[in-house]
């Protein structure tokens, strides 16, 4: 757990009392929220760096909160709500994401799983064509 710099939390606190400062762990990154009157707080911004990697919360993040800032002017719900929006359409791409990254690291390994799923149970191979059993050759007697 990463410890939030105690300076941009009084800044951010300046700037609006219900905005916080939290790291989500899910994420691995720090997440500036708005507190809302009844359920869940609004997911206002990731802190992250160009590279979309972990960074700390400095005065930038301020900035760009002072530049969106909307709360001042009465849209602060349309704000509040586009940005509820943008936060839950990018972690369902990254769950997605995940989900495919999964799908195609195990697509062309089924038969290799298969049979090492047999083994380890002392099951035999797996065959990945159906098995035709020899005919006979010579004269047959029945």
């Amino acid at each position: 757990m990463y410890a939030i710099p105690s300076g941009f939390l009084k800044d951010l606190k300046l700037l609006d009392k219900r905005l916080d400062c939290v790291f989500d762990d899910y994420a691995q990154k720090f997440l500036i929220t708005y507190k809302r009157a009844n359920g869940q707080p609004h997911n206002v911004l990731f802190i992250e760096n160009e590279e979309g990697n972990f960074r700390y919360p400095d005065q930038r993040d301020i900035k760009i909160l002072k530049d969106g800032m909307i709360f001042e002017s009465g849209n602060a719900r349309q704000w509040l709500d586009k940005v509820t929006r943008e936060m839950e359409e990018r972690q369902n791409n990254e769950e997605l994401a995940t989900k495919e990254y999964i799908r195609l690291a195990t697509i062309d390994n089924k038969n290799q799983l298969m049979n090492a799923f047999l083994r380890a149970h002392n099951m035999g191979e797996y065959a990945v064509y159906r098995k035709v059993a020899p005919k006979p050759k010579g004269k047959i007697f029945k």
